[in-house]
């Protein structure tokens, strides 16, 4: 029975193992969300919910500057889905986004772009430029 127990046991955590491999067996380059996304922005952070506790949030920004997509300036509320979510945001509070078109009927369309390897959010200052430059070759 013991032995039985330890089998099932070791054949379940390889299976485990298999499916935690496989979720990100392609994972994207870094930086890829910004051009797979459906709108690139630079907002000031206004106000952040938690939804469900490191989990899922809903953040608002003031958006700023449009650099890719039809969104209009202004306050958004986006919804940010990712394991481990801060309880309050801390900084910074100068971003740019990538968001991608929600599925949800119940805020404002968009949400911040995730997946493995995917950052969704840059600091405006110090990856503007970076932001920019994979932009513009995009668009070639």
């Amino acid at each position: 029975m013991k032995f039985l127990l330890l089998t099932v046991l070791a054949l379940l955590s390889v299976f485990i193992s298999q499916a935690n491999v496989y979720a990100c067996a392609a994972p994207r380059p870094f930086f890829s969300d910004i051009a797979q996304a459906d709108a690139v922005v630079r907002g000031i952070f206004q106000n952040y919910e938690v939804l469900t506790p490191s989990h899922e949030a809903r953040v608002t920004f003031e958006i700023v500057e449009i650099l890719k997509g039809d969104i209009q300036h202004g306050p958004l509320s986006v919804r940010w889905k990712r394991s481990e979510l801060p309880n309050q945001w801390e900084e910074p509070f100068d971003v740019i986004l990538s968001l991608k078109r929600s599925q949800t009927p119940y805020d404002e369309g968009y949400e911040i772009m995730r997946g493995c390897m995917v950052k969704g959010i840059y600091q405006s200052g110090k990856d503007r430029k970076l932001v920019l430059d994979i932009l513009n070759k995009n668009i070639r």
